[in-house]
């Protein structure tokens, strides 16, 4: 998810309006980034300091969005919150810092023209001379063809989106296509495609065949009839570019299937001799499961024995927070009659192997939480799980 934030500074602090957006997998998770990227920027917020407390907003679509994690204090020049104090709108007379928006000076009123819209009056006025076929000339027809490498990088993308093959060339209908795709900003997904595309410099070091395959993938994990979501597809995009060429299959088929996963992993076989499993300095208790839980489920890398101090806050946010998730895996996992006995490992490996949020109900969540345990348990002392033969018909 996406967390966008308005830092908005006090009148009498002559200061800028701030903003800063980040993607987190929670909410708990990206309130302290937000902490963490105040701290580095020397910010202070509340009573008694030149900002106040940070607003969370809705995401904003638009072109010239600020880098994430960039502490920005242009965009409030340019844009604003509307009544509702949540959505963001253009200023009066403002003009987006991209490439797709051009000023236009009226010649008789002096008129700024944004994107075909007269931004002091909001006459919409003719859009389709703003959409850039220039290298469509007057001999052309249906037959002639067009290299995509000409193309600018915006209208590249569409070019490999709309194929449904690597494409060198396109026809003139797709030509039309492309120019009229890029400039209707009512396709939320056509722009969140082209914006997010924008925000990873290692795209633009792409071949033509491999933009297809991006484009592709991005096709199959995210359905055009479907509202997709900004940060996910930046977080998607991420990954792809960062997962070898062999793996990619991979991992398009667990996204298009709901598993998010930030890598392919690789099954390696064990040369050397394993590391002592991690055993807790302290006995453990009920309050103690109540955060191997809440860790194990805000942070899927994280490791028993190598927890950092904020993510130790983060999972007591989460317990005091009382979240649907938690509550239940707590409720399930503290039922088993041994559970105290098994050891950190067990509890991270069973509490991510089990969809606290899926329809099972709670007896069918015990029954695969004692399976898991059976199969996988090992306690404190080292000794597998005697298993839950009780229980067996």
């Amino acid at each position: 998810m996406e967390f966008f934030n308005l830092i908005r500074a006090t009148q009498k602090s002559g200061k800028p309006d701030g903003v800063i957006w980040r993607t987190a997998k929670s909410e708990a998770r990206a309130n302290l980034q937000l902490e963490v990227d105040l701290e580095d920027a020397g910010i202070e917020t509340g009573r008694g300091h030149d900002y106040n407390k940070p607003i969370r907003t809705d995401f904003p679509v638009f072109n010239d969005l600020p880098a994430e994690g960039v502490l920005d204090f242009e965009w409030c020049t340019r844009y604003e919150l509307a009544d509702d104090q949540r959505t963001w709108q253009l200023k009066a007379g403002a003009v987006p810092a991209d490439e797709f928006h051009q000023e236009e000076e009226s010649q008789d009123n002096g008129a700024v023209i944004v994107d075909g819209v007269d931004t002091s009056t909001g006459e919409v006025l003719d859009v389709q001379s703003k959409a850039d076929n220039s290298d469509i000339t007057e001999g052309d027809d249906k037959n002639t063809l067009y290299p995509v490498v000409k193309l600018r990088r915006p209208q590249l993308i569409i070019s490999q989106f709309i194929s449904d093959s690597v494409a060198h060339h396109v026809t003139q209908r797709q030509r039309i296509q492309i120019g009229a795709l890029e400039m209707d900003t009512d396709n939320n997904y056509i722009q969140n495609l082209l914006l997010a595309t924008r925000s990873i410099p290692e795209i633009d070091e792409l071949t033509t065949a491999n933009l297809w395959k991006l484009t592709d993938a991005v096709k199959k994990v995210f359905p055009e009839d479907k509202r997709t979501e900004l940060g996910l597809l930046l977080n998607f995009l991420k990954v792809w570019i960062e997962t070898p060429h062999i793996d990619r299959g991979i991992l398009v088929k667990e996204w298009a299937g709901g598993n998010r996963i930030s890598g392919v992993q690789k099954q390696e076989t064990q040369t050397t001799t394993e590391s002592p499993r991690y055993k807790r300095a302290v006995t453990q208790s009920m309050a103690n499961l109540g955060i191997e839980i809440a860790i194990a489920q805000l942070y899927p890398d994280a490791e028993p024995g190598k927890i950092s101090r904020p993510q130790l806050i983060g999972a007591k946010d989460l317990v005091d927070r009382k979240e649907d998730i938690h509550v239940k895996a707590l409720k399930i996992l503290g039922k088993t009659t041994d559970i105290l006995d098994y050891d950190a490992h067990s509890i991270f490996g069973v509490t991510r192997a089990i969809k606290w949020n899926s329809e099972e109900d709670t007896s069918e969540l015990r029954a695969i939480v004692r399976n898991w345990f059976t199969e996988n348990g090992i306690y404190e002392n080292g000794e597998p799980s005697k298993g839950y033969p009780e229980w067996n018909d």
